[in-house]
């Protein structure tokens, strides 16, 4: 039997980013409206997870991991400043900002999507997200073009069910279902598979 040759997709560029705050009230997690910012240089995700060799009878008997979070960076033209100061915690008074040791950053959603060469999208929820403060250099102007770019650092942790990131992949989608657009996908924060959008995807033609 001839042995198939595969030429997949490859991711070709981060297209737009996405918040939304997050609040949990007597136990029910609610989700505020979702923003969306098109100023997005690079994401990047390091995965967090604990592991440990299981030994025994002189061997390794089994490898145990579990995945505890992810570490998300950001490089941005720049986000709108509202959203820094918000969920870096700092306190607001009219153009003044006040950074303190006490501050408590909130929780929120982060989601963003990338696109493959076969023009398919790949898009992510990040359901529950704190920010913490990046470093960051302020440049003089030059004579030669600069290009703007600030970092930011997004920490994502399990929600209560467990889940750290919901993924979507339109080339995964079924024959004959209309994959979700960008839009449909990040109305709403997807924290969960028993999420109404997740596998409702309309067919074709409707």
């Amino acid at each position: 039997m001839a042995i198939t040759i595969e030429k997949p997709a490859y991711l070709m560029t981060v297209r737009n980013a996405y918040f939304a705050d997050r609040t949990v009230t007597e136990g029910v997690v609610s989700y505020g409206t979702t923003r969306g910012v098109s100023s997005i240089k690079q994401v990047g995700v390091a995965k967090q997870k604990t592991e440990q060799k299981i030994h025994a009878s002189g061997l390794i008997y089994d490898y145990a991991s579990q995945k505890t979070g992810a570490n998300i960076s950001v490089q941005a033209t720049q986000l709108p400043d509202d959203i820094v100061r918000k969920y870096e915690g700092i306190t607001v008074n009219g153009g003044f900002g006040f950074e303190s040791s006490g501050d408590q950053p909130p929780e929120f959603a982060f989601g963003y999507y990338s696109e493959y060469s076969d023009g398919n999208l790949l898009m992510y929820w990040y359901p529950r997200c704190k920010m913490t403060q990046a470093d960051y250099t302020d440049e003089t102007s030059t004579d030669s073009p600069r290009d703007p770019a600030r970092d930011y650092v997004i920490v994502a942790m399990p929600t209560d069910d467990g889940v750290i990131c919901v993924s979507y992949d339109q080339s995964k989608v079924a024959t004959g279902k209309t994959p979700y657009t960008p839009e449909q996908f990040f109305t709403q924060v997807i924290d969960s598979p028993t999420h109404a959008k997740v596998g409702a995807e309309p067919t074709s033609g409707t």
